[in-house]
């Protein structure tokens, strides 16, 4: 399965047979969030697809910033593009610009 802490461990190869992805089915309203603890400056989020197959399934994908614990407010939000494409870069840079907040 995707477990849910393969997105933090800092294994970037996209791969699901080798058990180095995160993912929430197709369910509709699907989420995970991970919280920093405290406070954090965030400047970049740095989001890598999984380049075995399924690269479309990102798009779409909202990336938010909160200032609490998983119920906070949005204090900034960036978008995948709705349609991602099967041979796009397998690495995405968001900027937020050294907001801060809690949980992403």
């Amino acid at each position: 399965g995707g477990l849910a802490e393969r997105a933090v461990d800092g294994i970037t190869v996209g791969i699901g047979g080798w058990n180095t992805i995160t993912h929430t089915n197709w369910d509709i309203g699907s989420w995970w969030s991970v919280w920093f603890g405290t406070d954090a400056v965030v400047n970049k989020v740095y989001v890598w697809n999984r380049i075995d197959c399924c690269r479309d399934r990102i798009g779409g994908v909202r990336v938010e910033l909160l200032d609490g614990i998983n119920a906070g407010n949005v204090v900034a939000s960036r978008d995948f593009p709705a349609t991602v494409l099967w041979n796009s870069l397998p690495m995405y840079a968001f900027d937020f610009e050294g907001k801060v907040g809690q949980t992403i």
